[in-house]
C-alpha cells in the first residue's frame, strides 16, 4: 500500500525594518515532510554556576557531577538511590542499570527516553547517558517514579527532591512540567507551575475572537516545553525586556497586526500568505490556523523566541544569518521534541540533513557566508535555513561551548571571533561542510534495525517491506519486543517464519513499510495499519503511521503505537560511502525538493 503524510511548512526568516517571519513553502514533496519534532542533545554548556541537587536537604554527593541536557538536570543514578537504600547493579551486557527497594523493580537502559518501574514503560524527556563510567538520568523522571517531589531553586540553581516524610516539597517553578508518553498533545492538561521567567513573557489576542483558553493553551506550551530553560542554558545571555506574543485565529487578524506592527500593506498581505510566525523588536505574532497541533506550535514559539533572545542580547545583528536561523531550527526542533514520540524526533536531524546533501549533490547550496535575510525568502529549490541548521549541528559535534563562547565573542566584537572558537575561518568551514556533504551523498544503504514492542492482548500479522521492494514478508507476532533488521535487499533477520506477499501497488523507492493485520478489528473498528519509515541517502527515520477502516482510506498521524505495536526505535546500520559514481536510492524524494 501507498502512504503519504501531510506538509511540513518550510520556515524562514527575513528582516524588513526589524522584522522576522518564519515562512512555509507548500511545493514540497509530501511522501517525506512532516510536522517537525527534536534537535540533538547539547555538550554541557560553559559559564554559568554548576548545578547541584539537594536529597531531603542533604547535598548529593557523587564523582559525577550533575549538569543540564535538553532543559533537564541528569544526576547519577546511585547518588539518588543508594542514600534510599536501594541496591543499584550494573548489568554490563545488556547495558542497562537495575534497581531494588523493596517491592520496587527500576530497570535503566542506557541511551534511551525511557525506564522501567516493575516492568511498565515510563517515558522520560531526555535519554539516559553513560558519563566517567556512571549513568546519569533526569533527576525529575527518577524522583517522579519514587515517588518524591521535585523543586527547583532557579536563583541558586540547585534541585530540591523531597521523599515522603523528607521534608516540605513544593511545586517546580523553573522545571517545565513533564509530559508523560500517552500526553503528547496535552498542553492543556494537568498542573503547570509558574517559571521564573514567566514575568518576561505576555500572550495576549491581537484580534477579537481569541478564546481564552488559546492564551492558556500558549502559556502552558511555553512552560511544558522548556523553551525558556533550553535559551538560558544553551546561549550566552539572558532576556531583558518584556515580549509579548500575539496570537490572531484568522489571516485577515494576522495581515492587520502585522500593518499594525509597522508593515507596509503588500508587504503585510505577501508575510501573512507565507508566514507561521513572525516577529518584530520584541513582538512575536502567532497565526494559530497555520500551527493547530501543539508540538507545531511549540517549534513556532521556540523558534521566535530564540530570534528575540539573540536579539535583546545583542547577538542577533554579530553572528550570520545562516547561524542565526540553524540556532532557531535547533531550539525549535527540541521544543517541539516535548510534544512527539522519541522515535519521530530522533529522526529530523536525518530528514534535515538529507535535503541539505541533496542540494549539494544538485549542486544549488550557495556558500554559508552569502546566505542572508533577503536570500531564504527568495531560494526555492531548497532550504537555506536548514542549511544553517546542519552547519550549527556540525559545530556542536565540537562541544556546545565552543557555539557558546563564539556567540558571547562575536557579541562582544572580539576581532576574528569565528576563528578563535573554531580554529578556521567562516569560508574554511563552509568547505569543510561541502566535503562532508558530498561524502555523506556516497553513503551506501545498509539496511535499518527496528525495535518492536507487540503489547499484550495483540493477535495478528505484521509485514515489513523495504524500500524498493514490491512485497510483504509478513510474521505472526507474539507479545514481547524484536529486534528485526531490515536488510537492502528486502530479507528480514530477527525473525523466522515469514511468509512473502507481493502488493500490487508496486515499490517505493524512498519508503519502507510496517504493516500491521491485527485478527479482530483495533480501536475506532481500524481493520489495518502501521508505519512508513522514509529512506534517503543511507539515513532512514520516521516518516508517519497510519490507519484504515474497511471500505475507507487510511488515516494518517505521527504517533509510535498502532493497533498495539509501538516503533521503539529506527536505526540505521553502519555503511562506508558508496563509490563516487553511485547515486544511492533515494535521491530524488527528500525534504527540501
Amino acid at each position: 500500500m501507498k502512504t503519504g503524510s501531510p506538509l511540513w511548512n518550510r520556515r524562514a526568516r527575513r528582516r524588513a525594518a526589524g522584522l522576522r517571519v518564519a515562512t512555509k513553502r507548500l511545493a514540497v514533496p509530501a511522501a517525506v515532510l512532516l510536522l517537525c519534532a527534536a534537535g540533538t542533545p547539547h555538550a554541557r554548556a560553559e559559564g554559568p554556576p554548576p548545578v547541584s541537587v539537594l536529597l531531603d536537604g542533604r547535598p548529593v554527593a557523587g564523582d559525577v557531577a550533575p549538569y543540564i541536557a535538553e532543559g533537564r538536570v541528569m544526576v547519577p543514578v546511585r547518588s539518588i538511590l543508594e542514600p534510599l537504600g536501594a541496591t543499584v547493579e550494573w548489568d554490563g551486557d545488556r547495558r542497562m542499570v537495575r534497581v531494588v527497594k523493596g517491592s520496587l523493580r527500576i530497570e535503566i537502559p542506557v541511551g534511551q527516553r525511557g525506564m522501567y518501574r516493575n516492568g511498565e514503560r515510563v517515558e522520560t524527556d531526555v535519554p539516559s547517558a553513560l558519563v566517567q563510567g556512571r549513568t546519569m538520568v533526569p533527576v525529575r523522571s527518577l524522583a517522579e517514579i519514587l515517588g518524591a517531589k521535585v523543586e527547583w531553586d532557579g536563583d541558586h540553581r540547585r534541585v530540591l527532591v523531597t521523599t515522603a516524610g523528607g521534608g516540605a516539597g513544593g511545586a517546580s517553578p523553573g522545571l517545565p512540567a513533564r509530559t508523560g508518553g500517552g500526553d503528547l498533545n496535552g498542553a492543556a492538561a494537568g498542573p503547570v507551575s509558574r517559571p521564573v521567567w514567566e514575568g518576561l513573557l505576555e500572550v495576549k489576542g491581537a484580534e477579537a475572537g481569541v478564546p481564552a483558553d488559546q492564551i492558556e493553551r500558549v502559556r502552558r506550551l511555553l512552560a511544558r516545553s522548556g523553551v525558556m530553560d533550553h535559551l538560558t542554558s544553551d546561549l550566552p545571555g539572558s532576556l531583558r525586556e518584556p515580549v509579548r506574543i500575539y496570537l490572531v485565529s484568522t489571516p485577515e487578524g494576522f495581515r492587520r497586526a502585522l500593518v499594525q506592527a509597522g508593515l507596509p500593506p503588500e508587504q503585510a498581505n505577501l508575510f501573512a500568505s507565507l508566514t507561521s510566525g513572525a516577529s518584530l523588536g520584541n513582538d512575536i505574532y502567532i497565526p494559530l490556523y497555520a500551527a493547530a497541533e501543539d508540538a507545531h506550535l511549540a517549534n513556532v514559539l521556540a523558534h521566535e523566541l530564540t530570534h528575540v533572545f539573540l536579539d535583546q542580547t545583542g547577538a542577533g545583528q554579530a553572528i550570520p544569518v545562516w547561524m542565526h536561523e540553524g540556532l532557531a531550527w535547533w531550539e525549535g526542533l527540541k521544543a517541539q521534541s516535548r510534544f512527539e514520540p522519541a522515535v519521530v524526533s530522533k529522526g529530523w536531524p536525518q530528514r534535515l540533513e538529507a535535503a541539505i546533501i541533496d542540494g549539494q549533490r544538485r549542486g544549488v547550496l550557495i556558500p554559508l557566508p552569502d546566505v542572508t535575510q533577503d536570500s531564504i525568502l527568495g531560494i526555492s529549490r531548497y532550504n537555506p535555513e536548514w542549511q544553517g541548521y546542519v552547519a550549527v549541528e556540525r559545530l556542536a559535534g565540537g562541544g556546545w561551548d565552543r557555539i557558546r563562547r563564539y556567540i558571547a565573542a562575536a557579541r562582544d566584537g572580539v576581532p576574528d571571533a569565528f576563528v578563535r572558537a573554531f580554529g578556521m575561518t567562516e569560508e574554511a568551514f563552509d568547505r569543510q561542510l561541502r566535503e562532508w556533504l558530498e561524502q555523506q551523498g556516497r553513503r551506501a544503504d545498509a539496511g535499518v534495525r527496528l525495535t518492536l514492542q507487540v503489547e499484550p492482548g495483540f493477535s495478528g500479522n505484521i509485514g515489513f517491506m523495504a524500500h524498493g521492494s514490491d512485497h510483504w514478508l509478513m510474521f505472526r507476532l507474539a507479545p514481547g519486543t524484536y529486534q528485526v533488521e531490515i536488510l537492502p535487499d528486502g530479507s528480514v533477520t530477527g525473525l523466522s517464519g515469514g511468509r512473502t506477499v507481493r502488493t500490487a501497488n508496486g515499490a517505493d523507492p524512498n519508503t519502507m513499510f510496517i504493516g500491521i493485520q491485527p485478527d479482530r478489528p483495533g480501536s475506532g473498528d481500524a481493520v489495518e495499519g502501521g508505519f512508513a519509515i522514509s529512506y534517503a541517502y543511507g539515513r532512514y527515520f520516521y516518516q508517519n503511521a497510519w490507519t484504515r477502516k474497511a471500505g475507507e482510506g487510511p488515516k494518517f498521524n505521527r504517533e509510535d503505537r498502532v493497533l498495539g505495536v509501538r516503533l521503539v526505535d529506527i536505526q540505521p546500520e553502519e555503511a562506508g560511502p558508496a563509490p563516487a559514481a553511485a547515486r544511492p536510492a533515494g535521491s530524488a524524494a527528500v525534504p527540501g525538493r
